[in-house]
């Protein structure tokens, strides 16, 4: 990597040690990375990091942190994984909400959407409704991609009833 040592120096002075993390105090994006310019090329600081530290990568990889922290670009907390080992990872550690919960960051008993909140009771009296889903949504006043996720939560409810 051209001009490797000048960058990584660079890199390294915009960082503040919080525990084991090293915290990227430089530009931060939208979405909480940190941003950093390499070799003309705007990258999220802890690929920078990465690339500084053990070389390019390739195109189907992606940096993965090991702390969760956004800000961190500690080489020793980075690791290379793919798309879905990142999903797979997020939902493990409770960053991405998964099932019922896809999209929302709402309790499991119930989930948000379209400014309504949906309990399990009304999960249960969609899933046993007569009307459309088109019908349904707008009785609920919800999005009908919702009206299909309460059917599948109220699914997933009678069967853990079955189980017990």
């Amino acid at each position: 990597m051209k001009n490797a040592d000048k960058n990584r120096k660079r890199l390294l002075s915009k960082v503040t040690y919080n525990n084991k993390c090293m915290e990227y105090n430089g530009a931060i994006s939208s979405n909480g990375y940190g941003v950093f310019y390499l070799n003309g090329k705007s990258y999220n600081a802890h690929k920078a990091s990465y690339i500084l530290h053990f070389g390019e990568i390739s195109n189907n990889k992606w940096v993965l942190h090991k702390c969760d922290n956004k800000k961190c670009i500690n080489p020793n907390h980075l690791y290379l994984g793919d798309r879905e080992q990142n999903t797979r990872d997020a939902i493990i550690r409770k960053r991405m909400a998964s099932g019922i919960n896809h999209g929302t960051k709402t309790k499991p008993k119930s989930f948000k959407r379209c400014n309504s909140i949906l309990s399990d009771a009304e999960c249960l009296k969609i899933k046993s409704s007569d009307l459309s889903k088109i019908n349904l949504s707008k009785k609920y006043n919800v999005h009908i991609s919702t009206i299909y996720r309460a059917i599948t939560h109220a699914d997933e409810l009678l069967k853990q009833l079955e189980e017990k």
